[in-house]
């Protein structure tokens, strides 16, 4: 990787471009991500979002958006290079009234029109500091208040032998319109999805895909809190349209607290974001791909797609009758393997069922 340091023309816009995305910034304020579909990202809002026990948000409200810490990061310097086939850029940005530091990295997996974002957050200054919220990823959606009008917000519910209820509806039902222009200001509220405990996906699943209309080539923004603990998806409205924060454990959510000691650092949950034209299977297409994608770089890259049944799809009902389109079906996905009741079934190239390699 190349490092670039910034010493000259601090005020001058610069942008890295990142799969479908794009990282910008000048030197009055913090790096923003922007899409590469129109409507998708502000360079008004902030990648980054931190809130602390001494400065919370800079402005009153609930919501995972204007951060003091946040609004102070300023670009130092970035690099931007290749890992494994991947698409690199690490962004380094710095508060100088705290001391803390960020290092942002964003990494696109060829064929998908996705990225993953995770930060490490360093106390480079002389007094501890405790963490309450970070988000792994701040991003608009809209340019103006009324765009939220025709966005749709599809969702999963989860909770034990009632996983995966997906429903949609507008994003009006969850960010009612305020008139904000009348106002002069943004709105104070928010709409949040949250885990609470240990069980990461008891009430929500962390997946979701906001779309900008109802109409067939709408362009969709879906997103993946890779976390098996707390996580948190804000959102909140302004004059400029909504804007999304995508976090692990909170304060407001989780109890959650984390001191830095001078020299120590923090590491924020992953998360994924993908955007496609074409609506919400669109997106969950390139978050597919993207999910495929990581699969391959692990060292198990041999080891099969499995579909697992566990009690979901047969309920322990199992019969020859009932299996053969039910591998079938899952072998029209890339399923390599289907996984029933803890015994392994697949369909050989000769067209026989093997279970347990039997």
């Amino acid at each position: 990787m190349t490092s670039v340091m910034f010493a000259s023309d601090p005020v001058a816009e610069q942008q890295q471009a990142i799969g479908a995305f794009r990282v910008c910034w000048d030197g009055t304020s913090p790096a923003a991500l922007l899409s590469d579909l129109a409507g998708i990202g502000r360079s008004d809002v902030g990648l980054v979002e931190i809130f602390s026990a001494a400065e919370q948000r800079a402005r009153t409200s609930q919501a995972h958006v204007r951060s003091a810490i946040g609004s102070r990061l300023r670009v130092r310097r970035f690099e931007h290079g290749e890992d494994r086939g991947a698409d690199v850029l690490t962004v380094i940005q710095r508060d100088d009234e705290t001391g803390v530091e960020v290092s942002t990295s964003l990494r696109a997996v060829p064929h998908a029109r996705a990225v993953r974002i995770h930060h490490v957050v360093r106390n480079a200054g002389a007094h501890p500091i405790v963490l309450t919220a970070v988000s792994s990823a701040t991003i608009s959606f809209g340019r103006r208040e009324s765009d939220i009008d025709s966005a749709r917000l599809l969702t999963a519910r989860s909770e034990w032998l009632a996983e995966d209820r997906w429903e949609q509806r507008p994003l009006r039902d969850a960010l009612p319109q305020l008139s904000l222009p009348i106002h002069g200001q943004d709105g104070r509220g928010r709409y949040s999805i949250a885990s609470h405990g240990s069980w990461s996906t008891g009430e929500h699943l962390p997946v979701g895909v906001l779309i900008s209309s109802d109409a067939a080539d709408a362009g969709a923004l879906t997103w993946q809190i890779e976390t098996s603990a707390g996580w948190c998806v804000d959102m909140s409205q302004g004059e400029g349209g909504a804007v999304m924060s995508f976090l692990g454990p909170t304060d407001l959510e989780h109890q959650f607290a984390h001191a830095l000691a001078p020299g120590e650092g923090f590491r924020t949950e992953a998360v994924a974001l993908a955007a496609a034209d074409g609506g919400a299977d669109a997106a969950l297409t390139e978050l597919t791909h993207y999910r495929r994608s990581i699969r391959s770089e692990s060292a198990d890259a041999g080891l099969p797609i499995v579909y697992n049944d566990f009690m979901n799809t047969l309920m322990g009902q199992p019969s020859t009758q009932a299996l053969v389109p039910l591998i079938d079906a899952a072998g029209g996905v890339r399923c390599g393997d289907l996984l029933h009741r803890c015994r392994l079934v697949r369909r050989t190239g000769a067209g026989r069922l093997v279970v347990d390699g039997r």
